[in-house]
Order: structure tokens, then C-alpha cells, then sequence
């Protein structure tokens, strides 16, 4: 092997490390994360931990949790990409479900005891809205982080549904405890 192929395979292969580091899918659930953190605790009583977790079935929060836990550890295995039409459908569902996730918490925090925060669907919108940005982020997705792997995919959508079932009815248990 020639000096010159040595040097144009290590270029691509860093390129490669590159594009795998920068698009990678744990990249996509940063954003959300940070609004979650940021504003949580700006929420009303019922949003806060003691109250939220009182009388979830351990079982429920146990799911909610592991599906949690496996849908971002998942993420962290694909690359994302806005190139295809599947690709800009799926940053088009990412970009509108992020910002209504953030107005969802806007209108909770300068609303509390507007009707929209006192209705199941307001008081769950932080729950169920990330639907949309969690779909976006699989759409985008490539099947593998340096190979592709056909059912990296299908188990990040079947966790991801996992934790937005039982992170809804987390929610919507709390928002019948709470009234």
C-alpha cells in the first residue's frame, strides 16, 4: 500500500469519526432534555416529584424508566441525517414536536391555573408532545452507528412507544391525583 492510499483511507476514516461524533442521535435529545430540566421545577405542585410519583404503581414507574433509559441509550447507536425525504419529514416532526414541548411548559408556567394547565391534555402535554420530536429523531435515523443494523431501528421504535405509553399514563394517573 502506498503512501498516498494510507494517507486518503485515514482521511476517510476520520471524516467518518467525524460524522458519527457530530450526527450522532444523542445530539437530538439534548434540546429537549434541557427544557425539561430547565423548567421543571417552575411547574405547579403537582408537577413536583413528591406529588407527581405519590401513589404510581412501582411497576408502571419501573417501565417508564427502563423504557426511558433504553430508547436514549438506543439513540446513542444511530446517525442522523436530513438529506432524504424521510430524513427532512423526520426534522420537520423533531423541530415542530420541540417547540411545542417548550410552549407546553410556557403556557404551564405562566398559566397554572389557566384552563388549558387544569385540562388532562394540558396537564399531560409535556408527556405525550415528545411523540413528535421522538418520532422525528427515528425518522432522521440511520440504521447503524458503523455498520447498519436492520433492527436498530425497529427496537428504538418499540422502546420509544414503550416509554411514551408509560410516561403518559404516568402522567395522566398524576393529573387524576392532583384534581
Amino acid at each position: 500500500m502506498t503512501n498516498t492510499v494510507r494517507e486518503t483511507t485515514l482521511e476517510k476514516r476520520r471524516a467518518n469519526i467525524h460524522s458519527i461524533f457530530t450526527r450522532n442521535g444523542l445530539w437530538l435529545w439534548v434540546p429537549p432534555m434541557t427544557v425539561s430540566f430547565a423548567l421543571w421545577s417552575r411547574l405547579g405542585p403537582a408537577y413536583q416529584p413528591e406529588a407527581f410519583w405519590q401513589g404510581i404503581p412501582p411497576l408502571l414507574g419501573f417501565a417508564e424508566n427502563a423504557f426511558r433509559f433504553i430508547t436514549i441509550g438506543l439513540s446513542a447507536f444511530l446517525v442522523f441525517g436530513w438529506s432524504t425525504p424521510r430524513e427532512k419529514l423526520g426534522l420537520t416532526a423533531y423541530l415542530l414536536g420541540f417547540m411545542l414541548y417548550l410552549v407546553s411548559y410556557l403556557v404551564l408556567i405562566s398559566a397554572p391555573d389557566g384552563a388549558w394547565a387544569m385540562s388532562c391534555i394540558g396537564f399531560t402535554a409535556p408527556a405525550w408532545l415528545p411523540f413528535l420530536w421522538i418520532t422525528g429523531i427515528g425518522l432522521m435515523a440511520h440504521d447503524g452507528l458503523v455498520a447498519p443494523v436492520k433492527w436498530l431501528r425497529w427496537s428504538f421504535a418499540v422502546c420509544a412507544a414503550g416509554f411514551l405509553l408509560t410516561h403518559v399514563t404516568h402522567a395522566s394517573l398524576a393529573f387524576a391525583s392532583a384534581n
